[in-house]
Order: structure tokens, then C-alpha cells, then sequence
């Protein structure tokens, strides 16, 4: 999920330059590596806060991106809770 919005942020770059500010690769090959930490860091809600994202599209790609891996997380957690006391109330 972290490599698909990465390539969205380094498309998105490419159609809006200067989408984000903070980026230190000139080839495209090298900023989407920085879009992938980007993308795994927004993901985790963590934000170093070292890449930022300049234009409203692009923050609000981010938003939803890190609203997307907090329910990822809550999803998954309640799965395996809901497996956990399922399996429980069989025995």
C-alpha cells in the first residue's frame, strides 16, 4: 500500500511541480525513493516532517493516506480479536 501512494506522490509531482518541498534527489528514479519514505512514514503517522507537502492536492492525499493506515490498523487489530475470542467460545 506504501509503494502504490508513493508512485501517486511522484506522479503528482510530476503534474504539479513543487507539490512538495524538502525533496534532495533531482532524477525521478531518486525521488521515488524519497516518495516511498515519505509514503511509509505518512503511513505510520509518523512525520519526521523533513518532506512536506506544499500544494492542497497533495496534503490532502497525505490526510487521507494516513487516515487510510490508521483504519487499516483498527481493521486488521479487530480481525484478529474477532478470531481470537471465535476460536475461544468454540472450545
Amino acid at each position: 500500500m506504501g509503494i502504490i501512494w508513493a508512485i501517486m506522490y511522484s506522479f503528482l509531482n510530476v503534474l504539479i511541480p513543487g507539490s512538495f518541498s524538502g525533496l534532495s534527489v533531482e532524477s525521478e528514479q531518486g525521488r521515488l525513493l524519497e516518495f516511498i519514505y515519505y509514503s511509509f512514514v505518512t503511513l505510520t503517522t509518523l512525520g519526521y516532517g523533513d518532506l512536506l507537502p506544499v500544494s492542497p492536492i497533495a496534503r490532502a492525499f497525505g490526510y487521507l493516506e494516513a487516515v487510510i493506515g490508521q483504519i487499516y490498523v483498527a481493521v486488521l487489530i479487530a480481525g484478529l480479536v474477532g478470531i481470537h475470542v471465535s476460536n475461544r467460545q468454540e472450545q
